[in-house]
């Protein structure tokens, strides 16, 4: 086999990254490597130096790979030649090697698996130089035909050591078909044995090639084709089946006549299996509805899905190169992004949900799971990013949500969301020693209204209400509706007490003395209010807008339109009564 430091290797792409990573793969091996951005540079380094294998890509400007190939190998005819290609690409398999490639390689590939092509091709020139070695020291021994015996014996001894050290599986079909020599390695492979094979027609035995049709190998060798390269599923005597990529050449006697075609074959069961699931996730990474973006570890994007450009806007060219800087996601604060960073170093994982701008600087909502590729060592090599936009599902939740704890017709929130306000704001009082009030309002005159008019207009005169009320108080105030022509406010932190409270009863009832235009009509609010003041008239919610509801009742015997403090005798009264009409 030929030593690493003696096969010298160019590549050939465009991407700058593919390029630096090849190459610091390769040298890796001691290989020796040149590097080439295009078809037109390549040549120019291969008229300057010698080159054992060429590695190119398909996708190139200027000159595609296949080009570049046929001008190569116009003046390099036996160059070895790897195509490495995209899911994407016009040229099958069939296309590549009929063009003259010794080998495809299918991107995205592992670095592993480029070492077992450049290996099996070194592998193949150090079988095909012994050979034509042989067959040099064959003509010499006709040449020479005092030596003849002796030359005779040393090739043969050579072609026995050739075929039976390899790895590969070897075998000899003379010119009827006939199997003149097999090694174990194929014995092995096959699960056959000599005694079964030897004589015997290889199509009766072997079944690797069609035999008496055009296609044949021998056919096409007989017809002057020098090496026929092609990949065979064969169902075993066991019934498994394998993939086996075979290679037939002419082998010729000391007379250079064709004796018969000789065979090398080598399992590719698991390179056919590797293929089919990098077949399958590249549909799913192509077809899926979540956008995919993969990153180096320093977080520069190496690979996106069209799904991340339908999200983002970003094309696959615009996102490669950049980080998550392309996005601008810079709403999380500093202490999301330690989090975020923290659980990937810890766990390899992180899931959650995000804002981020889309090209035309729209946000939108991202839910977001991040995971980290690590190789046998357990270095993280990649990050895989899974995401889809949630921004209706969240919008559609907050709709809900508000719905939940708001009144559908003004808005306002209702008595759930009320309750929940009034509770935190008693809690925050009693902490800081502050007062608060509770407002109870009632409309006088609404149920003419509605009566008279009819729903529709007292809807709407329900909602100018709300908006007075709203506009006459603070932006710290809560006005919610409690019900029918029912509404309670909260007024948070009153430094003046009943003074400040009563000013804002005043100026509520002024509001409400601006006429409401309604479908031709001029309407006047009237409203009665109840006060109670945290923490004389109660320390709990509930004792506070049950006293401020009796004050209330109050101030509309006093005449409606008007505002009343509640007092204890106000109580009093209540519990008076009620214990009578009991009796």
């Amino acid at each position: 086999m030929l030593k690493n430091a003696s096969t010298n290797i160019l590549v050939v792409d465009d991407d700058a990254m593919i390029l630096s990573t090849m190459l610091e793969f390769l040298k890796r091996y001691d290989y020796a490597c040149e590097l080439a951005a295009d078809g037109p540079q390549a040549l120019d380094v291969l008229h300057k130096q010698y080159f054992d294998l060429v590695i190119s890509d398909i996708s190139m400007p200027k000159m595609n790979g296949i080009e570049f190939m046929q001008a190569a190998k116009n003046s390099f005819p036996d160059l070895n030649f790897i195509i490495m290609t995209g899911h994407s690409s016009e040229y099958t398999y069939e296309d590549i090697i009929n063009a003259g490639a010794t080998d495809y390689l299918t991107k995205p590939f592992p670095m592993g698996e480029l070492k077992a092509r450049i290996r099996r091709i070194e592998r193949e020139e150090h079988i095909l130089k012994n050979l034509q070695t042989s067959n040099t020291q064959l003509e010499t021994a006709i040449a020479q035909s005092n030596l003849m015996t002796f030359e005779a014996e040393t090739v043969r001894l050579e072609l026995d050591h050739i075929f039976n050290t390899s790895s590969n599986g070897m075998c000899l079909i003379d010119v009827d078909f006939n199997v003149m020599r097999i090694n174990k390695a194929l014995l092995n492979l096959l699960g056959l044995k000599e005694s079964n094979v030897i004589n015997k027609k290889c199509y009766e035995v072997l079944n690797i090639d069609s035999c008496h049709t055009p296609a044949c190998p021998l056919n096409q060798i007989l017809k002057g084709k020098k090496e026929i390269e092609y990949d065979l599923e064969k169902e075993l005597v066991d019934g498994k089946k394998i993939h086996l990529n075979i290679t037939a050449t002419p082998y010729r006697g000391l007379d250079r006549d064709l004796i018969g075609v000789l065979y090398d074959l080598k399992d590719i069961t698991e390179r056919k299996r590797y293929e089919e699931q990098l077949l399958l996730f590249a549909g799913v990474f192509e077809n899926t509805l979540e956008g995919i973006c993969i990153t180096n570890p320093q977080g520069r994007i190496e690979k996106v899905n069209p799904s991340f450009t339908a999200i983002t806007g970003y094309r696959a060219d615009e996102a490669i190169g950049q980080t998550h800087r392309l996005f601008k996601p810079n709403r999380q604060g500093a202490e999301a992004c330690r989090t975020f960073k923290d659980s990937l170093v810890k766990n390899g994982l992180w899931k959650g949900e995000i804002e981020n701008y889309r090209k035309d600087g729209e946000t939108y909502i991202e839910g977001l799971s991040i995971t980290a590729i690590k190789n046998s060592q357990g270095k993280v090599t990649h990050y895989v990013s899974v995401f889809r936009d949630i921004t209706a599902i969240k919008q559609s939740e907050e709709q809900i949500k508000h719905q939940a704890t708001h009144d559908a017709l003004t808005g306002l929130p209702n008595r759930q969301l009320f309750n929940d306000r009034l509770r935190k704001a008693l809690a925050h009082a009693r902490r800081y020693q502050q007062k608060l009030a509770v407002m109870f309002l009632d409309l006088d005159n609404f149920k003419n209204i509605n009566d008279s008019l009819g729903h529709q207009v007292g809807d709407l005169f329900l909602q100018e209400v709300s908006k007075r009320l709203k506009s006459s108080c603070r932006d710290s105030d809560t006005v919610a509706r409690q019900g029918g022509d029912e509404f309670t406010l909260i007024l948070p932190d009153i430094k003046k007490g009943e003074h400040h409270v009563v000013k804002m009863a005043q100026r509520i009832i002024e509001t409400f003395a601006e006429p409401i235009i309604l479908k031709g009509h001029e309407l006047f609010a009237r409203a009665s209010i109840g006060i109670t003041l945290y923490p004389n008239d109660g320390n709990d919610g509930a004792t506070l807008l049950k006293n401020a509801d009796m004050a209330m009742y109050k101030a509309k015997k006093k005449g409606k339109n008007s505002y009343t403090l509640f007092e204890k005798k106000i109580n009093d009264a209540v519990v008076r009564r009620l214990e009578l009409e009991s009796g």
